[in-house]
């Protein structure tokens, strides 16, 4: 039917083969999009998270579901950084124990130094004679320090333990003999 109109305004043209808008009038602008909250004629709401109108309720619910989800994405985002304080103590503690190895490597090789330069200068002491009793003993001594050293976690308590004798205030000693002290 030539010059029948559609519901868009525009004329039917049997020599264009369709419908086609009037020569001389503008076209129309389509309807702006709705936005968030935008409400129509029959009272619904439009919701962009449900992606059309909804009545109320529904759209309420669809704002509480975007703050769930927003504020999930954030404890998400917070929980993706504690790995990382997580991982940095670990390597701060690994890096404690390995200076702690060191120190320890380190003491218990002055530790054998000392034992076998203490064993050597018995082994001197025995080839010229027999030992005085009083040396002998401080030889024994000295090995029980060094023994005990390796029991304890703070290797000077283990070296100054309960069985080795007090510092002196040299001060008092000042006007003593060395044979005294």
């Amino acid at each position: 039917m030539e010059g029948a109109r559609n519901e868009a305004g525009e004329v039917y043209s049997a020599a264009r083969g369709g419908f086609v808008r009037p020569e001389g009038e503008m076209p129309m602008a389509p309807p702006a999009a709705p936005r968030d909250g935008d409400v129509n004629a029959r009272g619904e709401v439009w919701s962009s998270f449900s992606g059309g109108y909804v009545d109320r309720r529904t759209y309420d619910a669809d704002q509480a579901s975007r703050a769930w989800l927003a504020d999930k994405a954030e404890r998400d985002r917070v929980d993706m950084q504690r790995p990382d304080a997580d991982i940095a103590e670990l390597q701060r503690t690994i890096a404690a124990t390995r200076r702690e190895g060191a120190a320890l490597a380190t003491f218990f090789d002055a530790r054998r130094e000392l034992g076998d330069a203490l064993h050597q200068q018995r082994l001197r002491e025995l080839m010229d004679g027999p030992m005085e009793a009083g040396r002998g003993q401080l030889f024994d001594d000295l090995e029980r320090r060094l023994d005990a050293m390796g029991t304890r976690r703070d290797y000077r308590e283990g070296l100054e333990g309960d069985a080795a004798p007090r510092r002196r205030d040299r001060r008092a000693d000042a006007g003593r003999l060395p044979a005294d002290l």
